[in-house]
C-alpha cells in the first residue's frame, strides 16, 4: 500500500470516530534496551535510584520536619550479595503503589527523576524486594512484603513470605527496598 493510501486510510479512520490509543509499552525491551554507565557507577545506579526514592518518600511524608523524623538507612551485606535501602516515609499508600506499578509516569520528572530507575535494577541485580507499612484510606495501617517482577504477564507485585523476601518493614510507613 503507498504511503498516500496508509495515511488516507487513517485519516479515514478518525473521521469515522475511532479512538486511537498509545498501545502499552513493551517494558523488557526497554529496560534491555537501557544502558548504565561503566563500572561501578554502573552498578551503583540503581541503589541510587531507591535512595532518591526513599529521600522524596520521606519528603513527601514529613515536610518541614523531615530532618527531626525522617530516617533512612542504607546497608550492604557482601556474604549474601544483598542490598537494602530502608526509609521513614509515605509507604505503598494507593497513590504511590498506582504509580509505582505504571512505567514512566512522568511523576518524578519535575524532582530530578525520570521514573525508570526501578526497573534499572533488574540490569544489576537478580531479585528485588520490597517491604511496606502504609496507611490505608480508611486509617488503618497495614504492612506487607513482595516479591517485584515487571516483566510478569500476571502479578508485578506479589506477596511473600517476610523471610522468603527482604524482610519485615522495620517502621509503620515507609518501605524497604
Amino acid at each position: 500500500m503507498s504511503d498516500a493510501r496508509v495515511v488516507f486510510a487513517g485519516w479515514a479512520l478518525l473521521r469515522g470516530g475511532l479512538k486511537l490509543k498509545h498501545k502499552a509499552i513493551d517494558l523488557a525491551s526497554e529496560v534491555k534496551r537501557a544502558v548504565l554507565p561503566d563500572g561501578m557507577n554502573g552498578f551503583l545506579f540503581p541503589m541510587y535510584e531507591a535512595i532518591w526514592n526513599a529521600i522524596h518518600s520521606i519528603e513527601d511524608r514529613w515536610g518541614d520536619e523531615l530532618e527531626d523524623k525522617g530516617q533512612l538507612s542504607v546497608s550492604f551485606d557482601a556474604l549474601k550479595r544483598e542490598v537494602a535501602v530502608v526509609d521513614y516515609g509515605v509507604g505503598f499508600d494507593e497513590g504511590n503503589l498506582s504509580a509505582f506499578l505504571t512505567p514512566l509516569t512522568g511523576n518524578k520528572y519535575d524532582r530530578g527523576g525520570k521514573g525508570f530507575g526501578r526497573f534499572m535494577a533488574f540490569k544489576v541485580y537478580s531479585k528485588v524486594f520490597y517491604s511496606s507499612g502504609q496507611a490505608q484510606a480508611d486509617g488503618v495501617m497495614t504492612k506487607g512484603c513482595y516479591k517485584y517482577d515487571p516483566f510478569s504477564d500476571e502479578d508485578n507485585l506479589v506477596s511473600v513470605n517476610e523471610a522468603a523476601g527482604v524482610g519485615a518493614h522495620r517502621y509503620d510507613a515507609g518501605v524497604t527496598a
